[in-house]
């Protein structure tokens, strides 16, 4: 009967993490991750592979806004989390153009971002 009640559980907390809006998802230092190599490094495996294995929770965090972002310009996010998205964006774009092409192939496989935000993004210093 305890096997029941963990497993009844554990699929509960999953249900309402996986319900939770993306204006309750807190807040990352993004600072921190675009300026160390490694850390940067590490976010941008997050945000291309396929699994969440390579993760962390924070992360987490930041490749659920990029997907929010391309779904929906972000539209249920916070400020904060937008301003997020946008420096790691910028900062991506400019100062690893390598990754554009990967991260808009996975995020923006139609272009259709781009032709709804583009103008709007790249006023804002996103080079697509």
């Amino acid at each position: 009967m305890s096997r029941l009640t963990l497993v009844v559980v554990l699929a509960c907390v999953g249900l309402v993490a996986a319900q939770t809006p993306v204006s309750q998802l807190g807040s990352i230092d993004i600072d921190a991750a675009l300026h160390d190599s490694a850390k940067l490094e590490e976010l941008i495996k997050c945000l291309l592979d396929d699994s969440e294995d390579s993760c962390t929770a924070d992360f987490k965090i930041v490749r659920h806004l990029a997907e929010e972002t391309a779904k929906n310009n972000c539209a249920g996010c916070t400020e904060p989390q937008k301003e997020d998205i946008l420096k790691f964006m910028v900062y991506v774009s400019n100062e690893k153009p390598e990754y554009v092409p990967k991260l808009s192939s996975k995020y923006d496989p139609t272009g259709e971002f781009r032709a709804k935000h583009g103008d709007e993004y790249r006023a804002k210093g996103v080079k697509f």
